[in-house]
């Protein structure tokens, strides 16, 4: 190799230190682009709740009036969350959704990260809570929530709210 093919191998090097030095520092001023789940709380919300209500479950069923009521294998649990809040707000007689509630409240306490706490209420618009899981959570003053509203079942009855309240629990 005579001397003009080291000086262009030697400015070849050079040229990618610059470059590699350079990228590096566009990289490290322009910020993450991907923010972290706790820098948005209301986005993680929304991501948990479609995640949780888009589930399908089989087995689902409930109990009316000493008798229990299946539904079909592949229910949602958006769609069964929906039926409670619509028999729940209803005077119906005596109902039971423990089972299928502890179910539900077991698949959230999966998807949501450690750290954080949950809570899922149901209600019909403007009304009270008529479905709150886990039983028993209190909201916090600050939280994250992911909210949808669904036509009433029938038709004849106020709208369906669902929420999904998200938290940061403290250190313990």
């Amino acid at each position: 190799m005579n001397h003009k093919g080291f000086e262009a191998l030697a400015d070849g090097t050079m040229l990618l230190t610059v470059l590699l030095v350079a990228s590096t520092l566009a990289v490290s001023l322009a910020g993450d682009r991907s923010p972290f789940l706790a820098d948005d709380p209301a986005r993680y919300a929304e991501d948990t709740r479609v995640a949780l209500f888009r589930t399908s479950l089989d087995g689902l069923s409930f109990t009316q009036g000493g008798a229990e009521v299946l539904l079909p294998n592949g229910t949602s649990v958006e769609a069964f969350l929906r039926i409670q809040v619509h028999l729940g707000s209803r005077d119906i007689g005596t109902l039971d959704f423990r089972a299928a509630n502890d179910r539900i409240a077991g698949i959230a306490t999966a998807l949501v990260r450690p750290g954080w706490t949950y809570a899922i209420v149901g209600r019909v618009a403007d009304g009270a809570g008529v479905v709150h899981l886990p039983e028993g959570v209190v909201l916090p003053e600050t939280y994250a929530a992911s909210s949808w509203s669904y036509p009433s079942l029938d038709g004849s009855g106020p709208d369906t709210v669902l929420s999904l309240f998200l938290w940061l629990s403290p250190r313990r």
